[in-house]
C-alpha cells in the first residue's frame, strides 16, 4: 500500500500537499479569526469606557481587519482546494499499480508546448502510455515535475481513473 509520505506530485495536480502544509494553513486560519475578535473585544472596552478609541487606533483596526478578511479567504480557499485534491488522489491509489516511467520536457522537443510541460511515458499491461501535464489556470505548469525530467522515475498508475501519481 502507498502511504502519503512516498507522493511526491501527481501529473494533474503537481506538487503533493501534505499534512504539515494543512496544519500550517489552519494555523494561519485560526490566527486570522482571532483579529476581528480582538477588534471586537477592543471596541466592547471602548463602549463600556474602559479604553478609548481614537481616529488613528480606529484607522489602524480597520487596515488590520482588511487584511486579516484577505487572510481568512486565502487560507479558507488553500485548504478546500487542497482537500478537494487529496480526496481525489486517494481514490486514485485504490487500484494503483507501482510502475517505473520515463519524464521528459515537451517544450524542449516541440516549441508548441508551454514552457515547463512535461509528459511521463511507460508501460502498463505491454501497452505503452504517456500522459501530459496540462497547465493549471492560476500558475501555468507545475515546474517541480521538471526536475525529474530525464530519469526513471517510480510511479503509481490508477487505470481505473487514468492517472499517474509520482512517487519519492
Amino acid at each position: 500500500m502507498i502511504s502519503e509520505s512516498d507522493i511526491a506530485a501527481t501529473v494533474k495536480y503537481g506538487r503533493y500537499v501534505r499534512r504539515r502544509a494543512f496544519i500550517a494553513l489552519y494555523i494561519l486560519l485560526a490566527d486570522a479569526i482571532l483579529i476581528p475578535a480582538a477588534t471586537i473585544a477592543i471596541v466592547i472596552l471602548a463602549a463600556a469606557g474602559q479604553m478609548v478609541l481614537d481616529r488613528e487606533i480606529g484607522s489602524a483596526l480597520i487596515v488590520v481587519n482588511i487584511f486579516a478578511f484577505f487572510l481568512i479567504c486565502v487560507a479558507a480557499g488553500l485548504l478546500l482546494y487542497h482537500t478537494g485534491h487529496n480526496r481525489q488522489i486517494k481514490k486514485w491509489l485504490r487500484d494503483a499499480v507501482v510502475l517505473n516511467a520515463e519524464i521528459y520536457r515537451l517544450d524542449h522537443i516541440t516549441p508548441g508546448y508551454d514552457p515547463y510541460q512535461v509528459a511521463v511515458r511507460f508501460t502498463y499491461d505491454g501497452v505503452v502510455k504517456e500522459q501530459t501535464q496540462r497547465p493549471n489556470l492560476l500558475i501555468g505548469n507545475h515546474k517541480m515535475l521538471a526536475k525529474y525530467v530525464g530519469d526513471k522515475v517510480p510511479i503509481a498508475y490508477s487505470p481505473a481513473y487514468d492517472q499517474v501519481i509520482i512517487l519519492r
